[in-house]
């Protein structure tokens, strides 16, 4: 657990976004290659009221991020990158798409299907959920920081790749600069290359 909670440190440090705005963070370019760490596993509920773990999704490649229940600036946008590099990957390899509720404010089954029906995103994803202990649990897992600033919920913007066996190869920052489309492309071949 120490060995992938300092890889995840510093692939994370800088990548502290603001759901409500975008408000001085600049996220490094590049994604980060993670040296194949064991993904921490992890049970949460679905939009629907299922429960999920993480490694009943072993045997396909899985995208997972950090949504804000309530965002509608950097998490809609991040929702619709992964959608992009899932349809770049297309039917040939299966990518599932998961999101963990990153507001300790708003963490029922209702707010994360109310986000992801707003979003065009209900069946296209898990938007996983649970108590706020639950929560911080996976946020620690994975490096997430995610706290109440001002009103607004701030968190660590990434997505993750984790292959078939189950491991983290890499994450990648939430950075516009180049454009969803790019960024996108991007996800898709290291997704691809994940699966070779």
């Amino acid at each position: 657990m120490r060995r992938w909670t300092g890889l995840v440190a510093g692939v994370c440090v800088v990548l502290l976004a603001a759901c409500a705005s975008a408000r001085g963070v600049v996220p490094p370019r590049a994604s980060r290659s993670v040296s194949a760490t064991p993904a921490p596993d992890f049970t949460l509920t679905d939009q629907f009221g299922h429960r999920q773990t993480l490694s009943n999704f072993r045997g396909r490649t899985v995208l997972l991020t950090f949504v804000d229940s309530t965002c509608t600036t950097i998490c809609p946008l991040t929702a619709q990158l992964m959608w992009q590099a899932k349809q770049d990957v297309g039917a040939r390899r299966p990518v599932e798409l998961l999101a963990v509720n990153a507001n300790p404010r708003s963490t029922s089954v209702s707010a994360v299907r109310r986000w992801s029906v707003r979003h065009r995103m209900l069946r296209r994803w898990l938007f996983l959920t649970g108590s706020p202990e639950e929560l911080r649990s996976v946020w620690r897992s994975y490096g997430i920081e995610a706290k109440v600033v001002h009103g607004e919920v701030d968190h660590t913007a990434v997505i993750y790749l984790i292959d078939p066996a189950g491991r983290v190869r890499a994450a990648f920052p939430i950075a516009e600069r180049s454009g969803i489309g790019a960024e996108a492309r991007t996800i898709a071949d290291a997704v691809q290359a994940a699966a070779a």
